[in-house]
């Protein structure tokens, strides 16, 4: 058996140039498929934060008729209960309490169709990007007085400017009745959401109350967990107790569909992309020992004569083409390591795409995983072996009178 490592040790090096070229192959194809892997872990997360961390939370809590009717007086049942679960819940980092009012922002040049939220600017520090997204002005301190923030588009629409004031019109909830409320612009926000950015005001939480006569109700809380993952845990106790008390709990996955449809395609695009780097791989060894079993016709038929058994001929090149997948496979594993942590200090930058109306301001930074430096180099070197067995098996059943005429 050491004779027949030797020996294939010693094959692999008679043809330099043929034998670099299948490393690079291979190599390549272990990079690839880390490098891909990275970027697609890198781009989910990078779009998971860009949906959670702008505003919406890793998860909300609602009335269930709010959510499906968005009628005002469906505020969220037994609040303070609900609460209390939050914050005896040691997964959760922070909570804030909003309120929704669909109405419409009026200047004296303009108006348009507005989503005010009421939100406590303290809180909400905790759990979104709003204070982050502000542009021009100040972010609201807690003794403002009417202060508003709106999207520096709706801003653009609307002809106003860090000072001027505006009207919200909006229904009272229950009688229907309009009610206004005068504000002063402290702020111009920039979520890079079209929606957001023309669409969105943010007023103080008791001021939105006020105007909608709920008292102290309110619409939603928005949850961030510890780890954003743990929102997606269906199973979690949390979920539970809080369906318990008749209210309406969804992770990010239930709140963005779409995220997870993209989380799933993903998955699919790597299964993709591996079965062709796989088949690359394999056609070049499978070349590789081909041409080599040919080069090597009048070898194999001496070696048939003075008695090598054709199992050992089959070995000797399965031990070739293992000698080369593991070398290549650990070239790969080295540059594609490499490449991986230079991206995902560096990034690369997306910023003139957009996902669900949102630019992807935030660069795209590879992940890396352990699986990254073992199961798929693992797997390639395994394709590279299973790819030798069809050469090698042909290579075993070459007879000596046939070997000599060929090579006649």
């Amino acid at each position: 058996m050491f004779k027949l490592i030797r020996l294939a040790w010693r094959n692999i090096g008679r043809n330099p140039r043929r034998t670099f070229l299948t490393l690079l192959v291979i190599g390549m194809g272990t990079a690839s498929l880390m490098l891909v892997d990275a970027f697609i872990l890198g781009t989910e997360k990078n779009i998971i934060a860009m949906s959670t961390e702008i505003f919406a939370g890793d998860a909300q809590i609602h009335n269930p008729k709010f959510k499906e009717l968005s009628e005002p007086e469906y505020t969220i049942p037994k609040k303070d209960a609900v609460i209390k679960i939050l914050q005896e819940s040691p997964k959760i980092k922070s909570y804030t309490q909003r309120v929704q009012i669909a109405g419409m922002l009026s200047s004296s040049r303009d108006a348009a169709g507005v989503q005010a939220i009421g939100v406590d600017f303290e809180s909400e520090l905790m759990v979104s990007r709003l204070r982050r997204s502000i542009q021009a002005g100040t972010y609201p301190e807690q003794n403002s007085q009417r202060p508003i923030i709106i999207g520096y588009k709706l801003a653009e629409q609307l002809q106003v400017s860090i000072g001027d004031k505006v009207v919200l019109t909006a229904s009272e909830s229950g009688s229907n009745d309009l009610v206004q409320e005068m504000f002063r612009v402290t702020a111009l926000s920039n979520f890079h959401s079209r929606p957001m950015d023309r669409g969105m005001a943010f007023i103080p939480l008791g001021m939105a109350q006020s105007m909608l006569k709920i008292d102290k109700e309110i619409h939603q809380i928005a949850v961030r967990f510890h780890d954003s993952s743990v929102a997606i845990d269906h199973s979690l106790p949390l979920w539970e107790k809080l369906e318990q008390l008749g209210v309406l709990a969804e992770g990010w996955d239930k709140i963005f569909p779409s995220v997870t449809a993209m989380i799933e395609l993903n998955k699919t695009s790597v299964f993709i992309v591996a079965m062709i780097l796989f088949a690359l791989v394999a056609l070049s060894v499978l070349n590789t020992l081909f041409m080599a079993i040919y080069e090597r016709m009048y070898e194999f038929g001496v070696l048939k004569a003075i008695g090598t058994k054709p199992r050992q001929l089959g070995l000797m090149i399965l031990l070739e083409s293992l000698a080369m997948g593991f070398l290549g496979t650990i070239l790969g594993a080295v540059g594609g390591g490499a490449l991986i942590l230079w991206l995902s200090q560096k990034g690369i930058s997306y910023a003139e795409y957009e996902f669900n109306g949102m630019s992807m301001m935030e660069p795209i930074k590879t992940v890396i995983r352990f699986e990254q430096f073992t199961i798929m180099p693992v797997v390639v070197l395994l394709m590279t072996i299973v790819a030798s067995m069809y050469p090698a098996y042909k290579a075993s059943g070459i007879t000596p009178s046939n070997a000599m005429r060929k090579t006649q």
